[in-house]
């Protein structure tokens, strides 16, 4: 009868882990802004700390952040995703040439900002 509880619990623990897309993060969309100020928190995948806030208050509303950073690429984000909304994504450059309108209003962010892909 242990083996078979041992072999149950291993079980659970393997179908626990989540296996991310290859080079793919996991985010939350944690904050979505005026004018594509958006607030994304790492919560999948192992990333150079020093890239975001590893911790962010919002001055606006006292609320707390982890591993948050801000995109700076707004345009690269599906307009469909919403506030909680849980995504993979990779860090690319190459998405800062992509053009698209947002307006200058202000709205709080992390003075972190990375640019991302959504990955398929």
């Amino acid at each position: 009868m242990k083996p078979l509880l041992l072999f149950c619990l291993l079980l659970g623990a393997c179908k626990s882990q989540e296996v991310l897309p290859d080079n793919c993060y996991k985010g939350r969309l944690s904050l979505k802004g005026i004018c594509n100020n958006y607030v994304i928190e790492l919560i999948g995948g192992t990333i150079d700390l020093s890239k975001v806030e590893t911790t962010w208050e919002n001055p606006s509303t006292g609320k707390k952040y982890t591993n948050a950073f801000a995109l700076s690429n707004p345009c690269a984000l599906p307009v469909s995703l919403k506030e909680g909304d849980e995504f993979f994504f990779k860090l690319d450059s190459t998405q800062l040439t992509e053009v698209c309108i947002t307006c200058k209003a202000y709205s709080p962010t992390p003075k972190k900002a990375l640019p991302i892909s959504i990955c398929p």
